[in-house]
């Protein structure tokens, strides 16, 4: 089977997945095959190498657990079990194949992609840390419960605080990131929910209604006056903040309650090495009704770059603008996701944006809305559910094994510089340099082979077996009888020890070069008394003419045969490739820090 690109999508309170490999449209789905517990809820799928894909689950008598496909999320089986009481919170790739998990008492590590899991670490230091995440920069780790955030630097071994988001000042000027000058400032501790993101060292993290960012790989932290500040009298970026009735507007002055809470902070698109190529995805839920509205709704808003109109510098993925909103769901299961959509024929991916936020029916109902982007949040498509045809999983196990695939994919460090300082020269700080970057490698197989053919062989190993064949024997080292046509080079002197004088002869010597055919026993006549024992010896090279046919077995190395027709068009090789052979086969996993 044939490595193809697929979008797993988890739906709110369903036991199952849907997939799809219709990564264009979104219109063909099948639905996963059921899971082996009876499920209550699932709350993230999450692809991990080749075909091998994972769930995060909980089941129906409270336990939550990790579950394994080997063949897109169509089949699953168990592969992780918690304890009584411990809930798992998110999956982390590191590479593919590896990946670190974390729940209510620590951090778990796979490096087989999922199918077994070792527990590395504790807690560092809280009740739990629901939000986790790699923001890259040879893996760096950070994760949060909400107050305080933790960096690693070792893959999640150790842990290292950097922040006490009750310590941070809020303020709500737009102009200046000390906020100390703002007309209304603040100190939040409050109800907060635990998000995290980052990547290519900038990290945005929530503070209740308030937004932390970090520009030195999460080393530290300060309010994020783009997203609170109050830009309406800024001439030269006041149409760029988010808009003031939704965000500034419902901040200052410092309301006795948080009017909302940031519920979940995403990276929808990297585009380079920089933090200003990272665009991130923001969504708040309302704790209080907006003015002149009658309902609490899910707000989405994007990042994206702009050029102020009186300096004109452009700043990229500096400034939050609107995108959507949608009814507040009893639930609040992650409703928008992130997928690495890899891209048949192309050496990237696409990151694909889901969102199952729930909308209202023309009777008043709350439904689950689907809509997916692939510019990172900027634009959705909208799916209706009622022209979506689910098919079953023989549908989905319909793959070709020819045509265009995609296999399995790899990471490898790359050093990277980082941005401007505009003083002439290029800031080569940590952190910067480097950072993993990850790839999905192409195939292309033009088309199935599969035929007898005759092979030259190079034998490697050959049994031990008595045979006559063409060959040189330079010099024999024990006397044998041989039947030979034989060019004899020389035969030693014959002589013999006698005590009388002989009658008939009295000395013979030989000294010949001939070609015998075939060796007689020499017969001397003589009239003597011989006492010492006759002996002939024979040094010679010999050529053997003659060959009888043997049959016998060989270790044979093929030195002709057809995978250069069969691989010719592949676009680029990979470490793993036995996988697109036989999933079965153990695999270890590439590690980038060891090439």
């Amino acid at each position: 089977m044939s490595m193809n690109p697929v979008a797993l999508m988890v739906v709110p309170n369903l036991p199952y997945l849907l997939g799809t490999f219709d990564t264009t449209s979104f219109k063909s789905w099948w639905r996963s095959n059921a899971f082996p517990d009876a499920i209550e809820t699932i709350t993230k799928g999450f692809h991990i190498y080749g075909r091998t894909h994972l769930a995060i689950a909980q089941r129906t008598d409270g336990y939550w657990a990790v579950y394994r496909s080997l063949d897109y999320g169509i089949n699953w089986e168990r592969a992780f079990l918690a304890a009584s009481g411990e809930k798992i919170y998110d999956l982390v790739l590191i590479t593919y194949g590896w990946a670190i998990m974390n729940t209510s008492t620590g951090f778990y590590e796979t490096v087989n992609a999922g199918k077994s899991w070792t527990k590395i670490a504790s807690l560092p230091g809280a009740s739990a840390v629901p939000a986790f995440c790699n923001i890259g920069g040879g893996d760096v780790l950070m994760c949060t419960d909400g107050r305080y955030i933790w960096r690693s630097t070792d893959i999640a071994r150790h842990w290292t605080l950097v922040c006490d988001s009750h310590t941070v000042l809020f303020g709500s000027s737009a102009n200046s990131d000390d906020p100390s000058g703002s007309k209304y400032k603040t100190y939040y501790t409050n109800t907060s929910k635990a998000c995290i993101a980052g990547a290519c060292g900038r990290v945005f993290a929530a503070a209740g209604p308030f937004l932390l960012i970090s520009e030195d790989a999460g080393l530290t932290f300060r309010g994020y006056r783009r997203w609170m500040g109050d830009a309406r009298y800024d001439t030269d970026w006041n149409d760029l903040a988010p808009p003031y009735s939704l965000v500034a507007g419902r901040l200052w002055p410092v309301p006795s309650s948080p009017p909302f809470i940031i519920t979940q902070i995403l990276v929808t698109s990297i585009d380079g090495a920089t933090g200003a190529n990272v665009q991130f995805l923001v969504r708040y839920n309302d704790l209080q009704l907006l003015s002149g509205e009658s309902a609490l709704y899910s707000r989405v808003l994007t990042t994206y770059g702009a050029a102020g109109h009186v300096h004109g510098v452009y700043m990229g993925n500096a400034w939050f603008k609107y995108v959507f909103q949608q009814l507040v769901a009893d639930y609040d299961a992650t409703q928008i996701a992130s997928y690495n959509l890899p891209v048949t024929g192309a050496a990237y991916t696409d990151q694909l944006i889901f969102s199952a936020q729930t909308t209202t029916d023309s009777s008043g109902n709350q439904v689950i809305a689907l809509k997916y982007s692939t510019d990172g949040g900027v634009t959705w498509t909208v799916i209706d559910a009622g022209k979506i045809s689910v098919g079953s999983v023989d549908d989905a196990l319909n793959v070709s094994s020819a045509g265009a695939s995609l296999d399995d994919n790899f990471a490898k460090l790359t050093w990277i510089a980082g941005g401007c300082c505009n003083y002439g020269s290029w800031d080569y700080t940590e952190l910067y340099r480097r950072q993993c970057l990850s790839y999905e490698m192409d195939a292309k197989i033009l088309a199935a082979h599969s035929k007898s053919y005759n092979a030259d062989v190079k034998a490697s190993v050959d049994h031990t077996k008595t045979e006559s064949v063409d060959a040189i024997v330079a010099n024999p080292k024990k006397t044998l009888d041989y039947d030979v046509d034989a060019m004899v080079e020389g035969q030693v002197s014959k002589s013999y020890l006698i005590d009388r004088t002989l009658e008939g002869l009295v000395s013979k010597e030989q000294e010949v070069d001939a070609i015998l055919s075939i060796d007689h026993e020499a017969l001397d006549t003589v009239d003597a008394h011989v006492w010492a024992t006759l002996k002939k010896y024979y040094k010679v090279d010999v050529l053997f003419k003659s060959r009888r046919s043997q049959t016998y077995n060989v270790d044979v190395i093929i030195v002709e045969d057809e995978l250069n027709q069969t691989m010719q068009d592949m676009v680029s090789s990979f470490v793993q490739f036995m996988d697109l052979v036989d999933p079965g086969i153990p695999y270890g996993v590439y590690n980038s820090r060891e090439s």
